[in-house]
């Protein structure tokens, strides 16, 4: 069977990062062979979110259609890595055998329901596991060989968790390649015959041993079969001789644990069942080395068993080093407490490797105990401890030595990156509080974190005092090596505290801006250059800003509060922290709730500063010293106001009216341009329903401020679509404008109507010679409050909210967007439902008609070729009823909706045709009430 790439497309993904989208799997297999340089410089492969909730699943689609699968192969980031991957593969499977009721439209022929209707059977073949990576101090890539050797059309994976190490803060997976090899079945099938069985990564260099020289763990990690795990449990049993020990060894010390408990000697018992727990763990690894083994065997790959054989024996160094530790010897069935004189004679690389928590096989020169051939018996309860009970007080002592000993607080070893990155910090600190600072481990951070707030109050007494940072170092004043070390000393807690404020854990992240607040005291103490300081408070502070969307409320309302004093004490340009988060973005927060968080921040800060508006109009707020600049404050929330989700526009909003209510509204409404105040009615109206509920909290220069902005969304509106012709409507005569714009029927009617009615009434009640009065009276009836911008409708009676009436019911023009409801021209639907839409990503083009159609619909769409062949660009669509739009300009668009009964697929209280008669029922009865008050 063929070894050749498949090409496939992602048809499902749980969730991407940005820029990491699992599109990117698809392109680098499909374009491109599977090599070491392709993968490490071209490729970003695919990632989840951040913090995302485990577990991920991604589905993909083979090209090729059914094929034979003999392998997929899998490259994963070098510290995004996940713990566990299930394998499923799936193929079509028709309706009728799983499901018998299926509710399908009554269009749809039978060739159609069965294509649409096809369903996915997916078997779980099984599951991989990937090395955490902490021997490689995280700088290779582990690429998994998953041999599959089934037929099926699609793959899913399915992420089970991630690894946690001190790189992924944000507790990620990524997945840089993903390769399917096999051969169609329609292929395969004639040229089996003629093709030789081929060896497992034998013959296929180009694809595969590019990355066994620079790029894997170890060969071991290449071992997993998933379609052959079960048979091969079930021809092999598991009879190796090391596990079978462990599994003995955590009998006896399950035993000692019980008999501690007995004995209320809970520390022992705690050690005890953490040891347990830890070979329990090894046996299961065990497990799995030892099928893989066996079928390196099987396969006849005899390098490979000798390195699983290398590492069944490093895991047993492993366990005997744990045991050793922690003061503890199992030997010929029996558990021995190590004598005072043996517990300080390990040597330290023992220490250093048995506290790794992680899987992680760790190399010992300890000399492996010869293995027992017979079995192990269980000893009595009385004989397993062979040191007799000393006195209370060795007893608290020998208690608190395994405390001392917790693997929880020792850290791990700091990488020779990040021993080049903390220089300095190691050099002011010691390398055993940065060792834990940098641990991912509870324990040790808080530890080191502790020390650190410790050193910083030291330095905030000494600086009260008009002493120098140095003395906490035990350097003279005087002395020239101190130059600098003020600002030293800033950076290196900066940098550490950059690392801890990223952490997910509550507490850790609250000693982190504890230390902030002490530090930054001392800084405003100290004479210290801020120049020298900046770009570390600049990296820290845009840490810090992330935790502000946080979803932890505790962490959020700390962090703002930390970002509001430290953009008070850094608001004097050159060297302020305002830019980072107020002015343009270079890249807008996608995630409502974040943005919306951003936006608050923003507000917060405005509260707490103020906003400069400069010399042109001097205000009590612009008397200030440190205050916000209007223009990149307003840059900000313009820039937000075009958000696609609605919560962040109407927080956006918010910000225009706290803004407003120090500097007024005239200045404000400035920055926002025409394209934006159409697009404002709904949200601003949306917002004025909300605070109507509690208008009594609402300040009148608020309240002010809002009627304002509602006013600009609807008066200064028409000057987003109208030409220049129709913005004379309504300063020109009536009659004028009739005669110079040819406009459809019923608009023209519309027109007349309201003016030949008017004159009649001014007839009846007034003589001739007064005529011209009521001409005068015209333009203040028709001006801008009373055309609809879009059909061009003139009504006395519009006004702010029967405008907005008018645009969500009967307006011709305009239409309800299927997906999110919001109100936008039929013309340019299609264009929104693709790209402006919030669920766009629902939304999928036809490649025949161009038209946006949902997901679900699409394939039963494209299958009935009835839509209308758009081949052309100059060609035009109505996106409702699909008719061509003749001409394909705006007066074609303006004679089939405006023309008749407007487009057929409109709901009828959009026709223009009802609008004369309304209109003219309208003003009769505005006629009718002056007659009779004369």
């Amino acid at each position: 069977m063929g070894n050749n790439p498949i090409p496939y497309e992602v048809v499902h993904c749980s969730s991407w990062d940005d820029d990491y989208s699992p599109e990117e799997l698809a392109k680098a297999s499909n374009n491109s062979t599977f090599t070491t340089e392709t993968f490490t410089e071209k490729c970003q492969g695919w990632q989840t979110p951040k913090c995302p909730e485990y577990p991920q699943d991604l589905i993909i689609h083979l090209l090729s259609g059914p094929s034979h699968i003999n392998k997929v192969q899998v490259l994963s980031h070098h510290f995004k890595i996940a713990t566990r991957i299930d394998v499923y593969v799936g193929i079509l499977k028709d309706p009728e055998d799983v499901l018998e009721d299926i509710v399908v439209p009554d269009s749809i022929n039978e060739e159609e329901e069965e294509q649409d209707n096809m369903l996915i059977e997916f078997t779980r073949l099984g599951y991989v596991c990937f090395d955490n990576n902490a021997r490689a101090q995280f700088g290779a890539r582990e690429l998994k060989s998953i041999k599959i050797n089934t037929d099926g059309e699609y793959v899913r994976l399915v992420i089970r968790n991630c690894h946690r190490n001190r790189l992924n803060t944000h507790n990620q997976v990524g997945i840089l390649a993903l390769n399917v090899l096999g051969q169609p079945i329609h292929t395969s099938s004639n040229n089996s015959s003629s093709i030789l069985p081929v060896k497992d990564d034998i013959g296929h260099s180009m694809h595969h041993s590019p990355f066994d020289d620079s790029s894997l763990l170890s060969s071991s990690t290449r071992r997993t079969s998933v379609s052959s795990n079960q048979s091969i449990l079930q021809r092999y049993p598991s009879s190796n001789l090391v596990e079978i020990e462990l599994q003995q060894w955590t009998t006896i010390l399950l035993t000692a644990e019980e008999e501690a408990v007995k004995n209320e000697a809970y520390h022992e018992a705690k050690t005890y069942k953490y040891l347990g727990d830890k070979l329990e763990r090894f046996t299961k690894i065990l497990s799995d080395l030892e099928i893989g083994k066996r079928h390196a065997v099987e396969t006849k790959d005899y390098d490979e068993a000798e390195k699983i054989k290398d590492d069944i024996r490093e895991i047993k160094q492993t366990a005997e080093a744990l045991l050793k530790q922690a003061n503890i010897e199992i030997r010929d069935g029996r558990l021995m407490i190590l004598e005072p004189s043996q517990i300080r004679s390990p040597e330290p690389h023992l220490l250093e490797g048995g506290h790794d928590l992680d899987e992680t096989l760790i190399g010992s020169e300890q000399p492996q105990p010869q293995l027992s051939s017979q079995p192990l018996q269980r000893v009595p309860n009385e004989s397993w401890m062979v040191v007799a009970e000393e006195e209370e007080e060795d007893e608290e002592e020998e208690g608190f030595m395994m405390e001392e000993m917790d693997p929880e607080s020792v850290p791990e070893v700091i990488m020779d990156e990040e021993r080049k990155s903390f220089y300095v910090p190691i050099q002011l600190f010691g390398e055993d509080m940065i060792a834990c600072i940098l641990s991912i481990k509870s324990k040790c951070r808080t530890r080191g974190l502790s020390e650190l707030e410790q050193e910083v109050k030291g330095a905030y007494n000494l600086a009260r005092n008009d002493q120098h940072v140095c003395v906490l170092f035990g350097y003279d004043e005087h002395s020239e090596a101190i130059e600098g070390m003020a600002e030293d000393f800033v950076n290196s807690v900066l940098m550490l505290v950059q690392e801890a404020v990223m952490d997910s854990r509550e507490a850790i992240v609250s000693m982190a801006i504890s230390i902030w607040y002490v530090l930054n005291d001392y800084m405003q103490l100290s004479r210290i250059v801020t120049e020298d300081i900046i770009e570390w408070l600049e990296r820290t502070f845009c840490g810090l800003l992330k935790r502000t969307g946080d979803s932890n409320p505790k962490i959020k309302q700390e962090a703002v509060s930390l970002i509001l004093v430290l953009a008070q004490a850094y608001s004097t340009p050159p060297f302020t922290l305002l830019p980072l988060y107020i002015g343009k973005p270079e890249r807008m927060i996608h995630n409502h709730k974040e943005a919306k968080a951003r936006i608050e921040l923003v507000e917060a800060t405005v509260t707490k500063l103020g906003v400069d508006a400069s010399a042109k109009k001097k205000t009590a707020t612009s008397k200030l010293k440190k205050a916000i600049p209007l223009d990149d404050l307003m840059q900000f929330v313009v820039a937000y106001l075009g958000h696609n989700h609605d919560e962040v526009r109407e927080a956006a909003v918010k910000l225009i009216i706290t803004i407003s209510d120090q500097i007024g509204f005239n200045l404000v409404s400035t920055y926002i341009d025409e394209s934006l105040k159409l697009s404002l009615a709904d949200t601003v109206k949306k917002l004025v329903d909300k605070d109507s509920i509690n208008t009594k909290t609402i300040k009148n220069d608020t309240k002010k401020t809002i009627s304002e902005l509602r006013a600009l969304t609807v008066t200064r509106a028409p000057a987003q679509r109208t030409t220049a012709v129709k913005r004379s409507a309504a300063t020109n005569d009536t009659k004028t404008n009739t005669n110079e714009k040819k406009r459809p029927a019923s608009s023209t009617i519309k027109k007349t109507t309201t003016t030949t009615n008017t004159r009649t009434t001014t007839r009846t009640t007034k003589p001739k010679e007064q005529q011209p009065p009521p001409v005068k009276d015209e333009p203040p009836v028709i001006n801008e409050n009373s055309v609809c911008i879009f059909c061009d409708e003139m009504n006395p009676e519009f006004n702010e909210d029967t405008l907005i009436k008018h645009y969500y019911h009967s307006c011709p023009v305009l239409t309800n967007c299927p997906m999110c409801k919001v109100i936008t021209e039929i013309s340019t639907l299609n264009e929104h439902m693709l790209n402006d839409c919030e669920k766009h990503h629902l939304i999928k083009e036809c490649t025949r008609c161009h038209l946006a159609i949902p997901v679900e619909q699409w394939l039963q769409h494209s299958l009935k070729q009835t839509c209308p062949n758009v081949n052309s660009e100059s060609k035009i669509i109505c996106p409702l009823c699909t008719i061509d739009i003749e001409p394909p300009n705006d007066a074609g668009w303006k004679a089939h909706l405006m023309t008749g009964d407007g487009c057929p697929k409109l709901k009828k209280s959009r026709s223009p045709n009802k609008k004369p008669q309304q209109q003219q029922t309208t003003t009769k009865k505005k006629v009718t009430r002056v007659n009779v008050k004369k």
